[in-house]
């Protein structure tokens, strides 16, 4: 194992922009004035942080067969490529025109705005429809597929490119000790939260109806009370589930100074990555966001962290801690931290132990699709008469 994590990747002094990659031209992926967190090249699989196997938050010595069965929730983390505004823009559009080549057309010819506007308020709108428009299709034309392969699923089919992201690299299986199993809750109202357009008018149509049938029935039976049955919408869930994940990080007892140093490392590319970042006057680079799987438990495609607090626990002590250099990317050839020439020294505070706490926000609703492609996505082994898991 790696005894690093990451080194910071430095800005690309050869970023460029451009009408067709407005997201500027980039090798590494940073930006102009921000450096990047990258993989170690020892580290093995690439990218992958897996505190359950390889760090200290339990006594029991790393490579116990025990940490195996542990419960586990692996965070896939991915960088959002567009805003929301086109990212919107895309996914509906493209469910409209069914194609992503034909949404790539209109967007660059302007002609699905022009349509729209057009159809709602006459052709006043018009040039400056197309104009919207082209701007538009030059944003999205480079970045209209998003590069999750799992929404290549056929479960997932109807989430494909509601998100335009790529990978990080990173990837965090992480121990999972929640009490939570499942929840679920569901709610139909006489006002459906989808309806809406020629659905409103509809829905307000029954309305005069229904109250002109009470009314005759009142007429009718002028002794008795009548009332009318009214089918009631389904409400279709704006919120997604929340996930709990609570550990610890220990750095006393059989941990090393390789251990506290991993440890410091994997809690400040959580917080780091977690944060948005000014890339401008009126640019920000937003957070990451996650593909969260709990095995056979919980799935979902999209999530995002809504709190992370990490917390000392224990006496404390201030500790120069080693570093990849900021400006270097540190080779695997050395076998200490402490003998490795290409670091960098500083100061931080060292715990006893760190008390990690992470809520994941589901970014969309919890459906049957997800639990689908859970099960679908397993690699099972027959052994005998009975069947386990791979994970």
């Amino acid at each position: 194992m790696s005894n690093y994590l990451w080194s910071f990747a430095p800005a690309n002094p050869s970023y460029t922009t451009s009408a067709s990659t407005p997201q500027g031209t980039n090798n590494n992926g940073t930006t102009p004035t921000q450096d990047a967190i990258v993989p170690m090249p020892g580290l093995s699989p690439a990218g992958l942080v897996n505190v359950v196997r390889d760090f200290y938050w339990t006594y029991s010595p790393v490579g116990d067969a025990s940490r195996a069965e542990v419960p586990k929730v692996i965070l896939t983390e991915r960088r959002l490529k567009t805003n929301s505004l086109i990212a919107q823009l895309e996914y509906t559009l493209g469910a409209a025109v069914n194609g992503t080549a034909a949404v790539t057309s209109n967007f660059n010819s302007g002609s699905c705005i022009t349509k729209l506007l057009t159809n709602i308020g006459g052709s006043a709108g018009q040039s400056v429809a197309k104009a919207a428009g082209k701007v538009l299709g030059s944003a999205v034309q480079s970045t209209l597929t998003d590069s999750n392969t799992t929404t290549q699923s056929p479960f997932l089919a109807p989430y494909r490119n509601l998100y335009i992201t790529e990978p990080t690299g990173w990837v965090y299986t992480l121990p999972y000790f929640d009490n939570n199993q499942s929840t679920s809750q569901n709610a139909f109202s006489d006002s459906g939260a989808g309806i809406a357009g020629i659905g409103k008018l509809a829905e307000t149509g029954v309305d005069l109806l229904r109250e002109f049938a009470a009314g005759a029935s009142q007429l009718g039976s002028p002794t008795q009370y009548t009332f009318i049955e009214k089918t009631k919408f389904y409400d279709y869930p704006d919120d997604g589930e929340d996930i709990e994940v609570e550990f610890p990080l220990i750095n006393t007892g059989a941990a090393t100074y390789d251990d506290v140093v991993r440890n410091w490392q994997f809690l400040y590319l959580l917080v780091y990555q977690n944060r948005p970042g000014k890339t401008g006057f009126n640019t920000v680079d937003q957070p990451v966001i996650y593909e969260v799987n709990v095995p056979g438990t919980k799935f979902f495609p999209y999530c995002y962290i809504s709190s992370l607090n990490v917390e000392f626990v224990g006496s404390r002590r201030e500790l120069a801690i080693s570093i990849p250099s900021v400006n270097s990317v540190v080779g695997t050839s050395g076998t200490s931290i402490q003998n490795n020439s290409s670091t960098k020294s500083i100061n931080a505070i060292i715990p006893d132990a760190y008390r990690v706490r992470i809520t994941l926000k589901s970014m969309t609703a919890n459906t049957r699709n997800f639990m689908a492609h859970m099960v679908s996505s397993q690699n099972v082994i027959q052994t005998g008469v009975t069947t386990s898991t791979n994970v």
